[in-house]
C-alpha cells in the first residue's frame, strides 16, 4: 500500500487536455489514513520536460537527473495506476530543519528530492 512521502512510478495515460501523460515518477501526497481507506491517492508528478519556474515547476533531483515537480498537475489517481514504489522518505537534518531525504526502494537506483535534500543508495 502506498504511504505518504513515497515515490511511485504511476501510469498517467491516457491524459486529457493539458494533463501530463506517460508513466512518471510521482510523490504520494495523500495521508496514510486516506491511502488505506480510499481507492485513490493524491500525487504530484515529476517531469524532465519543462524548465524550472517556481512556484509551479519546482526544480528537483531524480536518479541524478534534474527534473521538476509539476505542482499544477497535482491530482488524485486510482491505485490501479500505481506500478511500483521507487523510494521512501527518511526524516533527516538538524532539529528545526525542513530537510527531507528519500531512500531508494530495494533493487531500485531511483531517488528524488522535492526542492530539498535527498539521496540515492547505490
Amino acid at each position: 500500500m502506498p504511504r505518504r512521502g513515497e515515490l511511485w512510478w504511476v501510469t498517467l495515460d491516457p491524459p486529457i487536455g493539458s494533463e501530463i501523460g506517460k508513466a512518471k515518477p510521482c510523490l504520494i501526497l495523500s495521508t496514510n489514513v486516506a491511502n488505506e481507506r480510499r481507492k485513490t491517492v493524491v500525487v504530484i508528478p515529476l517531469s524532465t520536460s519543462p524548465s524550472p519556474s517556481p512556484p509551479l515547476l519546482v526544480p528537483v533531483s531524480c536518479a541524478g537527473r534534474r527534473v521538476v515537480a509539476v505542482i499544477d498537475q497535482i491530482r488524485a489517481v486510482s491505485k490501479d495506476r500505481l506500478d511500483r514504489c521507487i523510494g521512501e522518505r527518511v526524516r533527516g537534518g538538524e532539529k528545526g530543519s525542513h530537510s527531507r531525504r528519500f531512500r531508494a526502494a530495494p533493487g531500485s537506483q531511483q531517488a528524488v528530492g522535492v526542492g530539498l535534500t535527498y539521496f540515492s543508495e547505490e
